[in-house]
């Protein structure tokens, strides 16, 4: 008998990303989201209103499950805006300064091998910092052939979409604009 050997191309893997609005939970009730999000293997997570730097869960906080973790606070630990990635993909990032001190925009740069860098953007923005946010996040988009955002924007472009029902406006245009054209 002749042993055949049949290359299958393996498809390259999914990332998985998720947002989280901490919104002044509990720390344990924080650790619970961000190990079920680690666990169920998503790669990316967005975070939002966090206000205080957190501690990643068991496994995930040391050895081979380790992930890592970025956050960025404005003044007196307000808004705030973060990042954790997982083990898969720890490697492959690099956290970037934002270019902001509200604590509304926490950013790194994800290089896979034999892909182009993504810019992973965790964006929280509350209504009165929307049009200062504008410019930072045109400016991204310029400087960045691709950028991955992520967060929350506190507005709604797609009543049907949106997961408590809202029916009144509450449109942003520029972000509208970036994402319908």
């Amino acid at each position: 008998l002749k042993r055949r050997t049949v290359e299958v191309p393996v498809p390259e893997p999914n990332l998985g990303f998720a947002a989280l609005n901490i919104q002044k939970k509990n720390s344990w009730a924080v650790s619970a989201q961000v190990f079920r999000f680690l666990s169920e293997g998503y790669d990316v997570l967005f975070l939002t209103e966090v206000n205080t730097d957190i501690d990643l869960p068991f496994p995930f906080n040391h050895g081979p499950h380790s992930a890592r973790c970025s956050f960025h606070l404005g003044p007196g630990n307000t808004n705030g805006a973060g990042l954790i990635v997982s083990a898969r993909v720890k490697n492959y990032i690099e956290f970037i300064p934002s270019p902001e001190s509200q604590g509304l925009l926490c950013m790194a740069k994800l290089t896979l091998p034999g892909c182009p860098s993504v810019l992973l953007c965790s964006v929280y923005a509350p209504q009165a910092q929307k049009s200062f946010l504008e410019g930072h996040l045109d400016t991204l988009l310029r400087q960045h052939p691709f950028v991955f955002f992520g967060g929350d924007f506190n507005t709604v472009l797609q009543f049907g979409l949106d997961s408590e029902g809202i029916k009144v406006p509450n449109p942003w245009p520029w972000l509208s604009t970036q994402i319908f054209g």
